[in-house]
């Protein structure tokens, strides 16, 4: 999965060596955590989730750089991956990731997490859920929870979006939603 990230983040580098400054620092600390989640020691592969939960954070009232807009579809394959880890510290840190790229990146981000936690849930194939499906499905409904917490009053806006009716409430109803695995 890694050596596809890293091909995925080869392709979209620009041609040509003038780059801006801020362009430098942003691959730099991506390709650094690739590096660290690449580790077999778990506070090293968490300090990689860090690195990139902190790049994909956007500042109060900026928006993401494009270079970590390229990087947006690698970066939520990496935490998603990373939310199936069995150790506690390792998929809280996706799951903050996550929430933190919903929030920087908005309806696109959300509408994956959505997918991911509602598919095949309706009709027939509802009955077929494997554990994992059920552990992942309960992790991405955590970061939903937390999107949800801090979207409050402007949730409703995304429904224009067509997402998965329990975010289509009024903004009355959403603190009485508790989404499975939420807290």
């Amino acid at each position: 999965m890694v050596l596809t990230v890293r091909l995925a983040s080869a392709s979209t580098a620009p041609p040509g060596p003038a780059r801006e400054p801020e362009e430098d620092r942003i691959r730099s600390t991506y390709q650094r955590a690739l590096k660290l989640l690449q580790d077999p020691l778990l506070p090293v592969r968490a300090h990689g989730l860090l690195l990139l939960r902190e790049l994909v954070a956007a500042r109060a009232g900026t928006t993401p750089h494009e270079a970590v807009r390229a990087l947006e579809p690698a970066i939520r394959d990496i935490f998603l991956h990373a939310v199936q880890d069995d150790d506690s510290y390792v998929f809280l840190n996706a799951v903050q990731g996550l929430a933190a790229l919903a929030n920087s990146f908005g309806a696109d981000v959300l509408r994956a997490l959505v997918y991911v936690y509602a598919d095949g849930l309706q009709g027939v194939g509802a009955g077929a859920i494997t554990k994992q499906d059920v552990d992942v499905r309960l992790r991405v409904g955590e970061a939903l929870g937390q999107v949800i917490r801090r979207c409050g009053e402007t949730l409703p806006q995304y429904c224009q979006h067509r997402f998965h009716p329990v975010l289509c409430v009024p903004s009355k109803r959403l603190t009485q939603i508790r989404l499975v695995g939420s807290s």
